[in-house]
């Protein structure tokens, strides 16, 4: 399928601009989010703990921490990220 791409803006120099081509676009199914954590995360009685988990996504996900099967915080919803650290 062909496209027509065009971008317009101001260069450096405060001149305006328009760049125009064709290109291909076709969709590309995006592969499962990759998720790394660590098993085990050992913290004291009535202390702060802090969790991470490394996401690697083309598409939106959410996080969600759980304990015991029961969900602790909030859930955290990001958009496209592709390596963030949470």
């Amino acid at each position: 399928m062909n496209h027509v791409l065009q971008v317009v803006g101001v260069d450096s120099e405060g001149y305006d601009f328009q760049r125009t081509t064709r290109t291909a676009i076709s969709p590309v199914e995006p592969s499962a989010p990759i998720v790394q954590i660590d098993k085990v995360t050992r913290g004291y009685y009535e202390e702060n703990v802090v969790l991470t988990c490394d996401v690697q996504s083309h598409i939106p996900y959410t996080v969600q921490w759980y304990r015991n099967a029961v969900e602790i915080g909030n859930k955290l919803f990001y958009r496209c990220v592709v390596l963030d650290l949470y």
